[in-house]
C-alpha cells in the first residue's frame, strides 16, 4: 500500500512539474520576462502619462552619412506607438525639460558590438558608428534601418522593459535581428 501511495504521489508531481513548464499562455503574453532592472526594482512608466523625448540633447551636429539618424530614431520609438496609446502614454518631442534624453556618441566611446543602451538615470545612448575592431580599426556607419531597430529594442529598455527575451523573434532578444516588435514583445509592457 505505501508503495501505491508513494507512486501515485510521484507521478502527480511529475505531471505538474511537466503542465507547470509548458504554459503557452505565459510564453505568448511574453511574461516570461518581465520589466524588472538587475537590481531587483521595478522600473516603468505610470499610465496616462507624457513621455517628453529630446532626441539630441546634446546638440550632435550629423554628417551626411548620419543624416536620417534622428527620423529613424523616432520611427523606431514609434514601433511602440500603439501599445502605448493603449495604456495612455504618448509621446512628445522636446528640446527642453525632457524625461528621456538620447545622447548619440561615436562608437568608440562605447565597447565593441554595443550598439545602444539605456540608463536608469532616463539617458538613451546611441552609438553613431559600429566600433568594429580590425586591423585598420574603422568605424562604419549604421544604415537607417539598424537605427531605428537599436532605438525601438533601447526604448523597451527605457519603458521598463529591462530583461532581454529568450526569442530570437523578439525585438527584446539581446542581439540585433531583422524584425520588428512582436506581440510578446508589446504584451510585456501591458
Amino acid at each position: 500500500m505505501y508503495r501505491l501511495n508513494h507512486s501515485i504521489l510521484l507521478v502527480v508531481l511529475m505531471c505538474t512539474m511537466f503542465i507547470g513548464c509548458g504554459d503557452t499562455s505565459t510564453y505568448n503574453e511574453g511574461k516570461d520576462y518581465y520589466p524588472i532592472s538587475q537590481d531587483g526594482n521595478i522600473y516603468h512608466w505610470g499610465k496616462n502619462n507624457t513621455i517628453k523625448i529630446n532626441a539630441n540633447s546634446d546638440g550632435v551636429t550629423f554628417n551626411s552619412k548620419e543624416s536620417n539618424y534622428v527620423t529613424s530614431l523616432k520611427a523606431g520609438i514609434a514601433e511602440w506607438q500603439d501599445t502605448l496609446t493603449s495604456i495612455g502614454i504618448t509621446i512628445e518631442y522636446v528640446s527642453t525639460s525632457a524625461d528621456v534624453n538620447v545622447k548619440w556618441v561615436a562608437g568608440s566611446k562605447v565597447n565593441p558590438g554595443v550598439l545602444g543602451f539605456a540608463s536608469t538615470n532616463k539617458i538613451l545612448t546611441m552609438s553613431r558608428t559600429l566600433n568594429v575592431v580590425t586591423s585598420e580599426a574603422e568605424n562604419y556607419y549604421h544604415s537607417d534601418f539598424s537605427v531605428q531597430y537599436i532605438a525601438t529594442h533601447e526604448f523597451g529598455h527605457m519603458l521598463g522593459i529591462w530583461n532581454h527575451s529568450f526569442d530570437s523573434n523578439d525585438i527584446m532578444y539581446p542581439y540585433k535581428g531583422t524584425g520588428s516588435l512582436t506581440n510578446r514583445d508589446k504584451k510585456t509592457l501591458t
